[in-house]
Formats: structure tokens, C-alpha cells, sequence
């Protein structure tokens, strides 16, 4: 396309038909999605060798067909998605087609409602009943076409109110699961260098009690000479609630000082109106007051990777800092500016010897999640020290010593650890970091550091062939 000879009028023209077209492709995917559960049916129990079963799921809700537990792995390869994104992609076109029928015509036949509007509303009604959706169907794009008029907040909003008025009698159960869900986790989403993200979910009365806890703790990090803006003390009062002692000492006014040419503020507010309670607050704060803020501090274990370069030159080094990822010198430096610091060398994964036992653990574990911090299946994204680590050749009980080794090892998720040994697609690992992975169907991919590739066909089967040489050969042609 040259876009040099495009007006403003043929641009917008070309606008709508990429629009269109973009519509047409994802209906189309979500076509195949359907048809790949028609050819992978759920029949009963699969197996692939002894001891590993393939069983049949319902990755929809009521009334949509039940397919082979694995059978989206193979088709996330080929669309370059995470096998979990693939399960519910699968599950969202089944909903669509089985449950929600006019909308499936609005998606995919006529284009007239984006598919990530559709497969969303099809997430939100998947616990109802077959016949309960189907009203909630005819509701927004039979009787009426608002799945295709209204603006995808206002439809949301219309099919929430819809799911709540025909579910309305589990409305305290959904809350009490609601409720088993709360989380909070420090992720290692950062936007900006230094910082890390911060999420979580509580029930509505301990949002305000933490709401009004930093609010207090911001206040009094003020009275204690803090100058930083609101938003910043607001950081810092859910930092300090890692450390309760001390926060507590800022709530009665007893904290260290942090700025001490800044004179010392009481805030009236924080202080107790019964005298009793003051008496024994007061006498919590003398004690409080006695101690090194120093000694109540948390230990915490980082795993940062560095060279001695990095750290005692004053040049401009970078280290690698799990869960956060890279950081310059001076982040590390301020990341170990405090007294309570124990290094924890970790030795080479190259010096580690191969261990007799199933489990990979203690020195052997960190050597190989040294090697791999990251999930070595096709297209996956985790990084965590809590993966499973698969033995690429499957371990044998029977089998020679030394099999637990770092050079038989991959980092996975628990899902794709499951897709790989009890699945149909494969792992040879035929150097150290390199993995090819292959499909039922002979499609190969590559991953290594550097990401996930494509392998051809030829190439994939020369690595699993039963010459060596071949193998090693095609493995440096592909590697370069």
C-alpha cells in the first residue's frame, strides 16, 4: 500500500475496510477454534504410552461438547498463543456456537460485533444454564441487535444486569466464592525503573479499614518530616506495613525522625480522647520508643545476577534482578545500602554435579533456574522460582545415575510440565538451553534465551532422527 497517494477521504475508506477485514479474520479464528474441538471430540480416555491418559474436559458452559483435554496445545503452537489462552479461545467459540446463537451470527457471519466483545460476553454468562443464556442471547442479538448498536461498556454493562437478574438467587454464594478469591501479589509488571507493581482484592470492609490505615501512616510519615508528595507517603505507608512495629510506632507519633531539621508534629487526631487509653497508648509508645527500628526490619531474600565489574567498578553495569528484571549499578547499590545484608554466592550451574534422586533441589534447582529463568515452553511467558522442572528425557526409575542433571532439565509452568509428559507434543533438548519442540502434526519450534522460532520441517526431523551427526549439524545451521 502506498500511503502517499492516499487523501484524507480514501484513508478513512481504507480505515474501514482493515477494519473490516481484521473483523472477517478473527471471526474466522474463532470458525477454526470450533471446528479444531469437532475434530479432537471428547470420546473417553486416551493413551498416549503407559501411564499417560488424555481424558475428556467441558472447556464451555452447559450444553457445549466436551473435547480431548489437550487437544488446544497444538493449535496454541500454530496461532503463537499460551496453551491456556488457546483453552479458553476454544471454550469461548463452543459457548458462542452452542449457547449464545444470534450473537455468533453477529460475530462471525454478518461482522457487525467485534470477537473479543463476543468471547467476553460469552465468559460472563458460562456458569448459567444453557436455556438461561439463550434468553440473554435473543435479549441483546435477536429481539434486538444492541450487540452490534451499543459500545461495548454499555453492552457489558446491559449483559451484567441481565446475568444478575436471571442468577439472582446465588448472588450471596457468587459473593462468598468472591470472597475466597481475595488476593494480593507483588507482581513483576513494572512501568517505570525501580518500581514494582502492586495488586491485590479484599472484601469492601477491609478496603476501608487499609484505605483509612494509609491514609493514617501517610500522615504520620508528614509529621515525621517526610516531604515527598501524598501519592509518594502513600507508597511508603504500605511498605511500612511489612514492617507492623514500626508502623505502629508512627501511628503514636514514636517513629524515628526523617527529617530531623524538621520539627516534630503531634497530630491531635491520632491521639486518644479516653484516659485510660491514653495512659496505656502512652505507656505502648515508651515502650515502642525503646527500640532499633533497625532490628524490626524483615529479611528478604533477592536473587540478583551480577558480576564483581559491575558492582565495584564505576562504570555503567547492569544486573539482573529476579522478578524485577534488569537494573543499573546505582539501583543495585541501593537495593543493598542497608546493614542487614548476607551474600549467597551461587556457584556456576556447570560445577554442579548430576544428582540420583527425581527431584530437582537445593543448589541443583538454583543452578538450573539460574540458567533458565524463564518458562521454556513455546510462546510462554511466566518468570518464577516456583516452576516445575521437567526432565526432558523422562526420568526412569530403573534407569542410569545422573539423570536429575542440569543439561536434562527445563523450567514449566504445572500446565505445560502436564501438556509434555502426559500430552502428544514433545521436547529433545540436544544442547544445553536449546529445546525443540514438535506437534502431532510435524510442526517444530525452537526455544531458547533469545525466544521462541520457527524450525522447519526437514530441519525438525533431522534433530529427531536417529543420526547424530544429521542432528548436531542441522542443530548448528538453525542456532546461527
Amino acid at each position: 500500500m502506498d500511503l502517499g497517494e492516499l487523501d484524507s477521504g480514501a484513508t478513512l475508506e481504507v480505515a474501514a475496510v482493515a477494519l473490516r477485514a481484521s473483523r472477517a479474520a478473527e471471526a474466522e479464528i474463532l470458525l477454526l477454534a470450533a471446528h479444531w474441538a469437532d475434530l479432537h471430540p471428547g470420546i473417553g480416555k486416551v493413551r498416549h504410552e503407559p501411564g499417560h491418559v488424555e481424558l475428556p474436559v467441558q472447556l464451555g458452559g452447559e450444553g457445549t461438547p466436551e473435547v480431548m483435554e489437550f487437544c488446544p496445545a497444538e493449535l496454541a503452537v500454530m496461532l503463537e498463543i499460551h496453551p491456556l489462552g488457546c483453552r479458553a479461545l476454544v471454550g469461548d467459540a463452543l459457548d458462542l456456537r452452542h449457547r449464545l446463537r444470534h450473537l455468533w451470527s453477529l460475530t462471525v457471519h454478518e461482522l457487525r460485533t467485534p470477537a473479543w466483545v463476543a468471547r467476553k460476553i460469552a465468559r460472563m454468562t458460562r456458569h448459567l444454564t444453557r436455556a438461561t443464556a439463550a434468553v440473554i442471547d435473543a435479549r441483546i442479538a435477536g429481539d434486538t441487535d444492541d450487540a452490534a448498536t451499543l459500545s461495548p461498556s454499555r453492552l457489558f454493562d446491559l449483559v451484567e444486569g441481565l446475568v444478575l437478574a436471571a442468577d439472582n438467587a446465588s448472588a450471596d454464594d457468587d459473593r462468598a466464592k468472591a470472597l475466597g478469591k481475595r488476593f494480593v501479589t507483588i507482581s513483576d509488571h513494572k512501568s517505570d525503573p525501580g518500581t514494582t507493581g502492586v495488586y491485590g482484592c479484599v472484601d469492601d470492609a477491609g478496603g476501608q479499614v487499609l484505605e483509612e490505615t494509609i491514609t493514617q501512616l501517610a500522615r504520620a510519615l508528614a509529621d515525621a518530616g517526610d516531604t515527598d508528595a501524598v501519592h509518594v507517603r502513600r507508597a511508603k505507608a504500605l511498605v511500612l506495613l511489612g514492617t507492623p512495629a514500626l508502623a505502629l510506632m508512627y501511628l503514636l507519633g514514636v517513629g524515628p525522625a526523617i527529617d530531623s531539621e524538621k520539627p516534630r508534629e503531634t497530630n491531635a487526631a491520632q491521639q486518644p480522647s479516653d484516659s485510660c487509653d491514653a495512659d496505656a497508648m502512652a505507656a505502648l509508645a515508651a515502650v515502642l520508643a525503646t527500640i532499633d527500628p533497625a532490628k524490626l526490619a524483615p529479611t528478604v531474600l533477592l536473587f540478583l545476577h551480577l558480576t564483581d565489574h559491575t558492582l565495584f567498578t564505576q562504570d555503567d553495569g547492569v544486573a539482573r534482578f529476579e522478578g524485577v528484571g534488569p537494573i543499573t549499578r546505582d539501583h543495585l547499590l541501593d537495593l543493598l545500602g542497608h546493614t542487614n545484608v548476607v551474600v549467597k554466592p551461587l556457584m556456576l550451574p556447570a560445577e554442579h554435579r548430576a544428582a540420583d534422586s527425581y527431584e530437582y533441589t537445593g543448589n541443583l534447582r538454583e543452578a538450573v533456574l539460574a540458567l533458565h529463568p524463564r518458562d521454556v515452553y513455546p510462546y510462554a511467558v511466566g518468570a518464577t522460582r516456583h516452576f516445575d522442572i521437567d526432565h526432558t528425557e523422562g526420568y526412569d526409575d530403573a534407569g542410569p545415575p545422573g539423570q536429575t542433571r542440569v543439561g536434562n532439565a527445563g523450567p514449566m509452568s504445572r500446565h505445560h510440565h502436564r501438556i509434555k509428559t502426559h500430552g502428544p507434543i514433545t521436547v529433545k533438548q540436544p544442547q544445553l538451553g536449546t529445546y525443540v519442540w514438535r506437534t502431532p502434526h510435524r510442526h517444530y519450534k525452537m526455544t531458547n534465551n533469545t525466544g521462541t522460532h520457527d524450525v522447519r520441517p526437514e530441519h525438525g526431523d533431522a534433530i529427531y532422527g536417529p543420526s547424530p551427526m544429521e542432528a548436531a549439524l542441522t542443530l548448528c545451521l538453525i542456532s546461527r
